[in-house]
């Protein structure tokens, strides 16, 4: 999948699937009826025509350790 910003229903889902992102902070107000939700995600991501993330030999990027029973990076 790649971003495109033509797809506004599904920008906050590639924004949290987004492979480079590891921090994530949210804030919800609510007023009345209505609320009104804010994310921050580090680093950011959504960057158009991009990959969400880029296919590959597992763990082959990691930075730390691999995980082996699911095959992802850890980050801790």
């Amino acid at each position: 999948m790649t971003y495109s910003s033509n797809l506004k229903n599904h920008s906050s889902f590639s924004q949290m699937a987004w492979a480079s992102s590891v921090r994530l902070g949210c804030a919800i107000q609510t007023c009345h009826d209505k609320s009104f939700i804010v994310c921050r995600y580090s680093p950011a991501g959504n960057v158009l025509k991009e990959q969400i993330y880029k296919p590959g030999v597992v763990c082959r990027g990691c930075q730390a350790a691999c995980k082996t029973s699911d095959g992802l990076c850890d980050i801790l």
